[in-house]
């Protein structure tokens, strides 16, 4: 049959724009090749284990690390139950099920796991749900760490951290002799507080802990005499005492994870009326720690010779607690101190 030649043009057209649409898709094919293979060398670089499942926990993927951490392969957990895999106690399968069920994501949930090689592993897993456009739960991803690689870094931190806390509390007492203790008094006292107000778990005494002997650091930006002065503070060297929570919680807050022990350190001069200082917080708007501290400082300040005055007999010590229970002293924190110092606590002499 002839053509004419439009109908040429027509039909060169025609195989041009053929031509090009499969270039076009040759081309896209290449970039998402090119992207899953760079999606999966992600993956497998991430320093944490990736687990995506669909909500019957049937496992969908599972990264280098995964493979990694629980020497279970690709290949062999792929379709499988995560909690079959990982050999998961049913009470720890449940809450990943609850989670999916409820589309809440889960955090810092500890679990242990069966390795490829058999042994028991402890990790800390994050789940977040997957949920499609009409509300259905589609699965979830899950990223999770070796516990035992964990708790080595927090392990290292807490050292450095215990150290750089015992170094400013000698600096402290350098700073004024009659400090010698103190730090270390205030510091028992309120740990034992902490524990019999029911707060006996490792980070609640820990924060206690650093928080009593700090609270004075910043004490270290007065002028050199103004603690030891025997009479007569001027209203200049009044207002730059009241000054030292301030500095110290500045200080401290620099340090990462010491926020609670900052505000500790700010409040421990507020008053349970609300005529403390520096912020004038007054009940339970100031912290417990600081409740606390405020408390077992001014004992030890009574039961110890000072430049000014002789050390307080304990019955007015007692006293003095009674008289101002529920206005310098939390009542509940009161209650506990006065237990100690009525039945005579050998810790609390």
């Amino acid at each position: 049959m002839r053509q004419d030649g439009n109908g040429l043009n027509r039909e060169t057209e025609w195989k041009r724009k053929v031509a090009l649409i499969q270039q076009r898709l040759d081309v896209a094919q290449e970039v998402a090749e090119e992207q899953g293979s760079l999606l999966h060398t992600i993956y497998d670089m991430l320093p944490h284990g990736l687990i995506v499942m669909d909500q019957e926990l049937q496992i969908l993927t599972f990264n280098g690390t995964a493979e990694r951490i629980t020497g279970h392969t690709f290949s062999s957990v792929m379709g499988q139950s995560l909690a079959a895999v990982l050999h998961l106690e049913p009470d720890a399968e449940g809450v990943l099920h609850g989670a999916l069920e409820q589309r809440e994501a889960l955090e810092h949930q500890d679990l242990l796991i069966t390795t490829g090689a058999g042994s028991r592993l402890p990790i800390r897993m994050n789940l977040t749900p997957l949920v499609g456009k009409g509300g259905e739960v589609l699965g979830g991803v899950a990223t999770f760490s070796d516990i035992t690689i964990i708790k080595q870094h927090e392990e290292l931190l807490l050292q450095s951290h215990d150290s750089m806390v015992r170094i400013l509390e000698s600096v402290i007492e350098l700073k004024d002799p009659l400090m010698k203790g103190h730090c270390e008094r205030v510091t028992r006292y309120a740990m034992q507080i902490t524990r019999d107000l029911g707060g006996g778990a490792d980070d609640a005494l820990r924060e206690i802990r650093y928080a009593g002997q700090l609270h004075d650091l910043g004490m270290l930006s007065l002028p050199d005499g103004i603690w030891t002065k025997a009479r007569g503070l001027t209203r200049h060297e009044i207002s730059l005492i009241r000054r030292h929570p301030i500095e110290g919680a500045q200080i401290v807050g620099h340090v990462e994870g010491f926020d609670r022990i900052a505000l500790a350190i700010r409040h421990h001069h507020e008053r349970y009326d609300g005529r403390g200082y520096p912020d004038g917080l007054k009940g339970e708007e100031i912290p417990l720690s600081a409740r606390i501290l405020g408390a077992v400082e001014s004992f030890d300040a009574m039961n110890r010779n000072r430049i000014t005055r002789s050390r307080m007999e304990r019955s007015l010590i007692i006293k003095e607690f009674l008289d101002n229970r529920g206005l310098q002293f939390d009542p509940l924190v009161t209650d506990v101190v006065l237990d100690h110092l009525r039945h005579d606590d050998p810790e609390w002499v």
